[in-house]
């Protein structure tokens, strides 16, 4: 549907389009938990040169928040992984790693780190020497990798869901709980699936944390989407005080409804033509249409899935 400029719209989806729009919506309540769970003092997205020891061109999402203040740092490669394995984890360290493959990054966890409990899923193994699974586990490799690291565990899942168990409530020693994860969801199940390590690191979290009372200290993901993801990312406070060049897409995650609405007098630019997802009673499309005819040229459409939603919205 065509609207004027002049007047704000608030639609009801067909039915055929709802699941398409459902999972658009999804999506920005993801990203709006992500500030809300994580966030709740201060979230900042660095994209900076590494620290000296640390020549991985990884970009750190850091959530320094009150309930979780652990630090997510994504990798977008397998070498960088291994590099910020080397900078991160300490002597002292018990740390976890999800999708091992007993390969560099393994070795790195094992050499620098007191005590590491590494899982993978169980493999069918190719016959023969092929280079495209040279970076793989091969069969008999977590034997002799156990032999050369005596402070290492491997335990293999017969699937990723099983991950909870092996780290967490399978364990024949008393300590379970960790102060690194390491996590490559690629090496699981062969793609990269960033929202799928983002869930994963959420429960290793939350589970972690039950059981330690103390928080994980570093999160190293190999995710090349959540690296983008990582280097879009804008909360909604620095957003305000340094708002990033007009050419620059970007994604503002805001703490709460008044924050959200903030914004608008920054994000908003003469002619935008501005889209709002999940619209409910329609109070800041509202706000968004005023702003963007006040500029001249633009206006806001809003969307929601539910009928009774945009009855009450149109009221």
């Amino acid at each position: 549907m065509i609207t004027t400029p002049q007047r704000c719209s608030i639609l009801a989806i067909r039915k055929e389009k709802r699941d398409e729009i459902w999972r658009f919506f999804l999506f920005l309540i993801f990203l709006f938990a992500i500030s809300f769970s994580y966030c709740v003092d201060s979230f900042s997205v660095h994209v900076t040169g590494p620290p000296a020891r640390y020549s991985a061109k990884s970009t750190q999402l850091i959530c320094n928040g009150i309930k979780q203040q652990a630090k997510w740092y994504t990798c977008g490669s397998t070498r960088e992984l291994e590099k910020a394995v080397s900078f991160f984890v300490r002597e002292t360290d018990s740390v976890a790693e999800l999708g091992a493959q007993l390969r560099d990054v393994s070795t790195a966890i094992s050499k620098n780190c007191n005590r590491a409990v590494m899982v993978d899923i169980s493999r069918k193994f190719p016959g023969g020497k092929q280079d495209r699974t040279s970076a793989m586990r091969r069969s008999g490799d977590e034997q002799i990798f156990e032999s050369r690291h005596n402070n290492t565990i491997f335990k293999e899942v017969s699937s990723i869901d099983d991950w909870r168990s092996a780290l967490f409530f399978g364990m024949e020693e008393k300590s379970n709980t960790f102060d690194i994860f390491v996590l490559d969801v690629s090496a699981v199940v062969g793609n990269d699936l960033p929202w799928t390590s983002f869930s994963i690191v959420r429960d290793f979290l939350a589970l972690n944390e039950a059981l330690a009372g103390t928080p994980c200290r570093a999160v190293l993901v190999k995710s090349s989407g959540l690296n983008r993801l990582a280097s879009s990312l804008v909360h909604g406070q620095v957003f305000m005080n340094t708002a990033p060049a007009n050419s620059k897409q970007y994604i503002l995650a805001t703490v709460g409804v008044k924050e959200y609405r903030r914004t608008i007098e920054a994000v908003v630019q003469p002619g935008d033509a501005v889209l709002e997802v999940g619209c409910h009673m329609g109070t800041s499309t509202s706000l968004l249409n005023a702003k963007a005819i006040a500029l001249g040229g633009g206006y806001c459409i809003g969307v929601d899935i539910g009928n009774s939603i945009i009855l009450e919205a149109k009221k």
